[in-house]
């Protein structure tokens, strides 16, 4: 296994992770933990016993390590990345059922408040959507991010 370190990664510095690397699948689980919503390019990563871990520790404390090998890597491509996209389709799910019942109700009221025999109807002003849609609560992308965490051993050195 080879253990890379996790930088934060400056937008000007032009630094990417090469796609499909074992340093992008760490910056994308790093992403994942952090549950930022951080851009693709937001880590830099580097094997440990890099030169260019070496020279960027100087500058700056790595936020994350991380130990992978051809499993781990498959582990999250086949696993855990797909189960990660299905928590962020319900979220989306969640806020476009949400978006079309209020659309929905405020078409039913404009036209209520326009129609010459009905706009004295309140037939709207007993439902409480926000609340219903309190109770619907979201996949917990925390517990996930904890379990990530520990599936792959992400250690964090420090919370920026």
């Amino acid at each position: 296994m080879t253990k890379y370190l996790i930088f934060k990664n400056d937008p000007v510095s032009k630094k990417l992770n090469a796609p499909g690397s074992p340093e992008q699948v760490a910056c994308d689980i790093a992403r994942a933990i952090e549950m930022d919503g951080a851009p693709a390019n937001a880590f830099i990563v580097y094997p440990a016993d890099s030169p260019s871990a070496s020279f960027e520790a100087l500058k700056a404390t790595p936020r994350f390590s991380i130990e992978l090998d051809q499993a781990k890597v498959d582990q999250w491509l086949n696993e855990a990345e797909p189960l990660l996209e299905k928590i962020y389709s319900v979220h989306d799910a969640l806020g476009t059922a949400y978006g079309i019942i209020m659309d929905a109700i405020r078409d039913l009221e404009s036209d209520l408040e326009s129609s010459e025999s009905f706009h004295d109807l309140q037939l709207t002003s007993d439902m409480d959507i926000d609340r219903a849609f309190e109770y619907i609560e979201n996949p917990s992308e925390y517990e996930f991010a904890s379990k990530l965490a520990e599936v792959f051993d992400v250690k964090v050195f420090e919370n920026n």
